[in-house]
């Protein structure tokens, strides 16, 4: 099995940490919706609305996991290439082993 590298290590943990998190946000969401449901009193609904108003305002944690991937992948081309000296033993490796 060929070795995986650190970035593909990285990459891995934040696609599982992304599936988690986007199951709990689920959740949540479902829990709030539920309380939402069962409540019936007008001043109960006013207080939610101004708590759903500021939960608007933060970045979902799904959405902070798709920025870190993003700036994992972004660097991905940005090593200098250099050239490759054409020396016969560079070509018996290519060619041969």
């Amino acid at each position: 099995m060929p070795r995986r590298s650190e970035r593909q290590q990285a990459a891995d943990a934040l696609h599982q940490a992304y599936i988690v998190s986007v199951m709990a946000e689920a959740k949540a969401d479902l829990v709030d919706l539920d309380i939402e449901m069962t409540s019936d009193s007008d001043s109960s609904s006013s207080s939610s609305s101004s708590s759903e108003s500021m939960a608007e305002d933060l970045e979902p944690g799904s959405q902070s996991y798709l920025d870190l991937l993003g700036n994992l992948y972004s660097a991905w081309y940005l090593i200098e290439w250099g050239s490759i000296n054409k020396t016969s033993e560079n070509m018996r490796l290519l060619l041969h082993d």
